[in-house]
């Protein structure tokens, strides 16, 4: 008839609990997210990078032949055109490991989202005049929510101890005949009744679990 709230209670509980777990999974997605567009930035500094290295290679090579032929024709010393192909093989060192450290981005962006991306992928970066006041993150909805689930198990430990009223039944066929010791006969029987349950002093248990 009247369970003190313990029915209601363990819903609340298992909602708020399914609730936590959503939201748990939202900030682990987050994470994620994060850890992906920082990849996905690398990717983009590398390529901007490669680029500012190759048209510094190009200059480059233009001097150099600029340079040898005034070499030639003695105006200059060799010393000046050997610096200058010592720079162009620096340059084409560091465009090989930026080429390299984009290869390896890509890898752990696949590793990351399971899924393959071609080398000349494009990459858009979101607007950035897109402004907003509010700061909603997936923490503090988990937080909210934990707040939730602890108000729920608050309720479950309250509802414990409240009185619990019952209707009870119990019938068959005793010998002798149970309601009446001085009949020695096969009879039938029945008992029915309501019944009251309240734990009174549940010996601290109670406020371990609020703790």
């Amino acid at each position: 008839l009247y369970d003190g709230g313990i029915k209601k209670a363990q819903k609340n509980t298992e909602t708020a609990a399914a609730n936590v777990e959503r939201k748990s999974l939202d900030v682990q997605m987050r994470r994620t997210k994060e850890r992906a567009n920082k990849l996905l930035f690398a990717i983009l500094l590398s390529r901007k990078q490669k680029q500012i290295l190759q048209t510094s290679e190009k200059g480059l090579d233009t001097n150099t032949a600029t340079l040898q032929a005034s070499y030639e024709n003695g105006v200059v010393l060799g010393s000046e055109v050997s610096k200058l192909k010592v720079r162009q093989l620096e340059l084409a060192s560091e465009i090989i490991k930026t080429e390299g450290n984009i290869d390896t981005y890509f890898v752990l962006l696949e590793q990351l989202t399971g899924q393959a991306f071609p080398q000349d992928v494009q990459i858009e970066m979101p607007d950035p005049s897109f402004q907003s006041d509010e700061v909603s993150r997936p923490e503090q909805a988990l937080f909210d929510n934990q707040k939730l689930l602890f108000e729920a198990q608050e309720s479950s430990i309250a509802a414990r101890t409240r009185p619990k009223i019952s209707l009870f039944a119990q019938g068959g066929v005793g010998y002798p005949n149970p309601l009446n010791f001085a009949d020695f006969s096969t009879a039938p029987y029945g008992l029915g009744g309501v019944k009251l349950n309240w734990n009174l002093i549940d010996f601290g248990q109670g406020n371990q679990d609020r703790q």
